[in-house]
């Protein structure tokens, strides 16, 4: 059994290879090559289910995948037939047990370990384990990288929705409607829901007493929330409507776990690490309600009748305005300062949309009154609640400059050596796009708020 486990190409069943997740991700992104199109079609068709399912990729365990192992054949979704000897049977059993996976994914998951990494000879030394306990423990690794990847093969799809010439482009018309049959909308609050989820979900139930393996699990669980971030961007960026109820559920998600710092196992991310997912997640929490804003939309005009012609963005829908406005003027924490502000500016237009039809529409009228009630800043100054935000912005407990600087400054997100140097669990850094948003906060601000510069303090964001 050692042998044909140290050297799968010596004895036991021949093995096929096969692709893993983390091999897709990098030939969607186009780093690996190679591969013709119809071969890369190939590789993902079969995999949709997977793809499809972002709460439970590889399954849970089931009478019938155990069945087919018992019979000792099994066929893939791409129809290939996998023959199985009992090494592969107790491997798959001992993996799906432990994982809670589904018993042929946990068949698939070790045979593409043992074909991309081998088994190290000493996890193999220890005669006082059984070789499933070493199995597993050599395995863990692999395992997660995969959940990762198998959660970034979506980025460059959704990605490349936006471009012609994106290497992935063609993937993504062909598949994407395959990943959410349902609509664009509905998969992006399945998303949402999976990462509220995550914020709350308990260890496995093989980590209690083990300090060291429930740190590593509530870290796993902490990464996989942040690419479900940077799946949320990228949808909303390139395929994803900002309307009322997406935006809203945004901001609420976002607010709810105080940009992903609600976390149930946070005990557990106090060390270096820990805190350095923590500031990654509030970085693109930062970026994603700025995004979703759509401040240069905003910034050109504004349809606030009665029935709006264009209903595919949030200021269409007055419940979500009242909604986003309530979510905002909540939390006073200097970290949600830059989207206050992009707030403010929001508001700012709508008024001036309101003035132009002579008054609010009935629809709007309660959310406008909401905005004219807002407590804490109403009794500071005569001036319109859009400037004694942006006032409060600059006042020296929110310092905005401070943050927004040391997001384009101090964050893995928008800086690719930062990102490389503390090992972030970021799937790229300094993307176009990234950097496309946080500009889109400067002129906006700057040109809607210049008279606050005229009242004695300089804007920063004119340079």
């Amino acid at each position: 059994m050692c042998k044909f486990l140290l050297d799968p190409r010596c004895g036991g069943t021949p093995l096929i290879q096969p692709r893993t997740y983390q091999e897709l991700h990098l030939i969607l992104t186009g780093e690996r090559e190679g591969l013709s199109k119809d071969q890369v079609t190939a590789i993902i068709e079969p995999r949709v289910p997977q793809l499809k399912n972002i709460a439970e990729p590889f399954g849970k365990p089931s009478d019938a995948s155990k069945k087919s192992l018992d019979s000792g054949a099994v066929t893939l979704a791409d129809g290939t037939k996998w023959p199985v000897d009992e090494i592969d049977k107790v491997a798959a059993i001992a993996l799906s047990d432990h994982f809670q996976i589904d018993q042929i994914h946990a068949l698939v998951l070790f045979r593409a370990f043992i074909y991309n990494e081998g088994l190290p000879n000493e996890a193999l030394a220890n005669e006082t384990g059984s070789f499933t306990e070493q199995l597993i423990k050599v395995i863990t690794p692999f395992y997660l990288s995969e959940r990762f990847s198998i959660l970034r093969v979506l980025i460059p799809l959704f990605r490349a929705n936006e471009s012609e010439l994106d290497h992935a482009y063609g993937y993504a018309g062909t598949f994407l409607p395959k990943i959410s049959p349902d609509g664009d909308r509905t998969f992006i609050k399945h998303v949402v829901s999976e990462y509220q989820r995550k914020t709350q979900a308990a260890l496995p139930s093989h980590t209690n007493g083990d300090p060291r393996a429930s740190s590593l699990w509530a870290k796993h669980c902490y990464m996989e929330q942040i690419i479900l971030l940077e799946i949320m961007f990228w949808a909303m960026w390139s395929r994803v409507t900002c309307d009322g109820p997406i935006v809203m559920r945004i901001f609420e998600t976002a607010y709810e776990t105080r940009l992903g710092s609600e976390q149930a196992n946070s005990s557990y991310l106090l060390d270096e690490e820990g805190q350095q997912l923590q500031q990654d997640a509030a970085a693109l929490w930062i970026l994603l309600t700025l995004e979703v804003l759509e401040l240069e939309r905003v910034g050109d005009s504004l349809d606030i009748t009665l029935s709006p012609n264009e209903t595919s963005i949030y200021v269409a829908y007055p419940e979500a305005l009242q909604r986003i406005h309530e979510l905002v003027m909540s939390q006073g924490d200097r970290q949600f300062g830059c989207t206050y502000l992009a707030w403010a500016f929001v508001l700012s237009r709508l008024q001036a949309a309101a003035s132009e039809l002579g008054g609010p529409p009935e629809n709007y009228r309660t959310f406008f009154q909401t905005v004219a009630q807002t407590a804490g800043l109403r009794d500071k100054a005569p001036l319109p609640l859009p400037q004694l935000m942006v006032q409060r912005c600059f006042d020296p407990d929110a310092n905005v400059i401070d943050l927004f600087h040391s997001l384009l400054t101090q964050s893995p997100l928008l800086v690719t050596g930062l990102h490389l140097r503390r090992g972030s669990a970021l799937t790229e850094s300094n993307a176009v796009a990234f950097r496309s948003v946080m500009k889109g906060l400067s002129p906006t601000a700057y040109s809607t708020f210049s008279s606050h510069s005229q009242q004695g303090s300089s804007c920063p964001w004119s340079t």
